[in-house]
């Protein structure tokens, strides 16, 4: 198999005395300039050299260089994660080629929604960095991009750096280091009408003359926050029947004490309600009939305690309207602890899942976990759903002396998928516990600023191992020779499928069948000033080994005449 090389080429790079015309018309005449023949002169590289000494390398913007590269691998999640979409959490599995998914900008930390550039989705067997305590669950490849601040020590007070910027760097670099992962956000959201109108509704009532009278009920405009505390305390402790006589009735029953403030809630709704205590005076039902309201929350929020949601609407409001919703539901199915967390019981799969996506849109996090337990009133099974405040909102890792808190390696062998989006960064879960991840994105195309990437499709590329090309020359290697050895295996295995099946397979559905290191190949353009960013970072030690080999092969292939745009900034090998 071969070394992780890329196997790059130089296929232009702008001629010198073009690179330093530019630069004079900014800074000196044309007199003496003296680069030709694709060589700065003396004269002119004394001049490139001061211009970037004194950091005006806004002038080489103009000049441009561009590869082909090849050989990049990929990263990815296991089959046990989730993604936060427009309509909710769904399985990378089932996330559609149109689903908007949930990204966060690295600027503002604003959350925005955005239909994902590219799906990878492949067989892998081999090494997988995993993470796992009550605050994070994920599992993911071991080039994997995770978003972290790195430095969080669990020393003396001297060793802990809170404040270090975040940054993507690959999982595997994470073992033995500490830090803390990036889970909260600015949710910018929808301002609503400050009137909430619901339409009229119909319907028949039988008389008791056995006849049928056709009504229409009344509409309704309700104030916006105190409708949003109404659903709170409806999705927590309400129900609605229908009598089949034309009564349709909304109930809600809490404690004695919390009752008044839906009473406060209902008046300021203007509906006539009663109030009947039950349990010795220490619970409280009240109730209020209407048709309209009835059909509403059997559409919106839907009947039975299992089958409760947010209606998605709601959950685009901005945070302020958000929080009047929270605090409806936290006032009756939550427990709050002041400094710490609050935690809200629901029967609802749909429900747990529509509050810790409510909870993300606030600047907190959740956990939600699967409860069984025996109650008063009978065995119940359900959802606690876990806000984490925010003192506690940024999970550290490796920051525990035991080793059940420490990030790890386990081997993995199935399916596993990733995305690549536009700002990098997306919102995912495993086994109810949700945070930032980098995406899938190569370390190359890390660097977007005054550059172009044109990149191999992947299902192309399969038609080289079809054709009879040697496999161990196509993979990359990584470094442990039982995983190498595998991954060949496992190609092997599959281009004899390809080629046995009775029926036609097509590229589109077997490259899903390819291992993490097979690599693809790309175009890349640059400009000189982004050129040199990207040296100055991936030269570094620091830098992982993939992407500092690549640095090092790009900078191999400029001609020694461009020395003076590039050379001090390059960390050597």
């Amino acid at each position: 198999m071969e070394e992780t090389k890329t196997r790059s080429e130089l296929l232009f790079i702008s001629p010198p005395e073009l690179v330093v015309r530019g630069i004079r018309k900014c800074w000196l005449s044309d007199e003496g300039m003296d680069s030709s023949n694709g060589a700065l002169g003396p004269n002119d590289d004394k001049l490139v050299r001061r211009i970037i000494s004194h950091k005006h390398t806004s002038t080489l913007e103009h000049s441009l260089i561009t590869f082909d590269v090849g050989r990049i691998s990929r990263a990815c999640f296991d089959d046990k994660t989730e993604i936060l979409t427009k309509n909710g959490f769904v399985f990378f599995k089932d996330l559609k080629r149109t689903d908007e998914v949930a990204t966060l900008n690295p600027k503002t930390k604003n959350i925005e929604y955005h239909i994902p550039d590219e799906h990878i989705e492949y067989n892998y067997d081999g090494e997988m960095v995993v993470g796992k305590s009550t605050k994070f669950n994920f599992k993911v490849t071991p080039n994997h991009k995770m978003y972290v601040s790195r430095g969080y020590g669990i020393g003396s007070k001297k060793t802990k750096i809170k404040d270090r910027d975040y940054e993507f760097i690959n999982a595997k670099e994470m073992i033995g280091e500490t830090g803390k992962f990036y889970n909260s956000s600015e949710w910018m959201g929808e301002i609503p009408n400050n009137l909430f109108d619901i339409p009229a509704s119909s319907f028949n009532r039988n008389l008791q003359n056995g006849s049928i009278d056709k009504r229409d009920a009344t509409g309704h405009s309700f104030e916006i926050k105190n409708f949003l505390r109404f659903v709170g305390r409806y999705i927590s402790d309400g129900c609605c029947d229908n009598d089949g006589k034309g009564h349709y009735r909304i109930n809600i029953t809490d404690s004695k004490d919390e009752i008044k403030n839906i009473e406060e809630i209902i008046k300021k709704m203007d509906f006539k309600y009663s109030i009947c205590e039950k349990n010795d005076g220490n619970v409280a039902n009240i109730k209020f009939h209407d048709k309209t309201l009835h059909d509403w929350v059997s559409m919106n929020i839907k009947k039975g305690s299992k089958n409760k949601q947010i209606p998605r609407e709601f959950l685009t409001y901005n945070k302020e309207h958000l929080l009047c919703l929270y605090e409806g539901i936290i006032e009756g199915d939550g427990y709050r602890r002041d400094g710490f967390q609050d935690s809200i019981t629901t029967a609802s799969k749909q429900l747990a899942d529509d509050i810790q996506e409510l909870v993300i849109k606030l600047g907190k996090s959740a956990r939600v976990r699967r409860v069984s337990r025996e109650t008063n009133f009978g065995h119940f099974e359900g959802f606690i759903v876990e806000v984490i405040s925010e003192k506690y909102n940024m999970p550290r890792f490796n920051a525990r002396r035991s080793e059940e808190h420490n990030i790890k390696t386990e081997h993995y062998r199935g399916v596993v998928r990733c995305i690549n989006v536009k700002n990098h960064i997306i919102y995912c879960r495993r086994e109810g516990l949700s945070m930032w991840f980098g995406n899938c994105l190569q370390e190359v195309a890390r660097h977007r600023i005054g550059i172009g990437i044109s990149v191999e499709s992947t299902r192309y590329t399969l038609k080289r191992v079809i054709n009879g090309e040697n496999i161990k020359t196509l993979m990359v290697s990584t470094g442990d020779d039982c995983i190498d050895q595998m991954n060949i295996d496992h190609m092997k295995d599959l281009i004899h499928y390809l080629k046995s099946s009775e029926e036609t397979i097509g590229n589109d559905v077997a490259k899903y069948g390819i291992p993490e290191n097979y690599p693809v190949t790309m175009v890349w353009s640059f400009n000189f000033r982004s050129f040199r960013h990207f040296l100055q970072l991936r030269t570094n030690k620091a830098a992982h080994f993939e992407i500092r080999n690549l640095a090092h092969e790009l900078y191999d292939l400029i001609p020694k005449g461009y020395g003076a745009f590039f050379d001090e900034v390059v960390t050597p090998e």
